[in-house]
């Protein structure tokens, strides 16, 4: 019986690259897409196990149609999606984040 196999979708950080971890360690093949290639890239190499890696910017969504059939297309059947991607604006209540400390 083949592997169960996941699109994650936000997977170069944060909550989506700890559920990509997660996955992968459970025995599942995962799709991973997100802006950052690079991130992705070096995440599917760490992870093996046949992971994919795909450049998708949800705000371009005819781009990103195409991206995700074409991840779609190498993973073969997908069992779950996960849709965590974010994007991060600047909060001016919360300049002192961005603050350098001495």
């Amino acid at each position: 019986m083949a592997s169960p196999t996941a699109i994650i979708v936000g997977a170069s950080s944060g909550i989506g690259e700890a559920l990509a971890r997660s996955l992968a360690g459970s025995g599942w093949r995962v799709g991973l897409a997100a802006r950052r290639l690079d991130r992705l890239e070096a995440l599917a190499e760490e992870l093996g196990g046949g992971a994919r890696a795909k450049r998708i910017d949800l705000r371009q969504v005819d781009e990103a149609r195409l991206a995700l059939a074409s991840l779609i297309e190498d993973l073969g059947a997908v069992d779950l999606v996960i849709l965590s991607s974010g994007v991060g604006e600047p909060n001016p209540h919360m300049s002192w984040a961005s603050e350098k400390t001495p």
